[in-house]
């Protein structure tokens, strides 16, 4: 169970990647939005170092969209109650439909463009 919660998690992970590399053309910029939008809020937000419950009010309500609270939540119950089966589903689903809502948005985002090579021949 717990390495298919963390695939769920490193799935939601790559899209979230994914939308940042698709809306930015430049390297650095991709990556130092990504060490901003990931890195930061994931330590911060995500109920590992400091309890949701005591963050202010407009934190609180920040954490429930970044998938790291999710994937935190699924660990401490798997670690410390031993697996509760609701908190399994709650977190899995969670994490899935915002994998896939992502992944579709960088289909969307994402133009194919194939460059149309001239024929030998003078067609097309």
């Amino acid at each position: 169970m717990f390495f298919l919660i963390s695939g769920i998690f490193l799935f939601t992970s790559l899209g979230i990647g994914l939308m940042i590399s698709t809306v930015l053309k430049n390297q650095f910029m991709a990556s130092m939005v990504s060490i901003s939008v990931g890195f930061m809020p994931a330590l911060m937000l995500s109920g590992l170092l400091f309890p949701i419950n005591s963050m202010p009010v407009f934190f609180q309500y920040l954490t429930m969209i970044i998938p790291p609270r999710y994937y935190i939540s699924f660990i401490e119950s798997e670690f410390m109650a031993g697996g509760v089966n609701e908190i399994r589903l709650a977190n899995a689903c969670y994490l899935t439909v915002l994998g896939l809502l992502l992944f579709a948005g960088v289909y969307k985002k994402t133009q194919m463009r194939l460059e149309k090579i001239p024929s030998p021949d003078g067609e097309g």
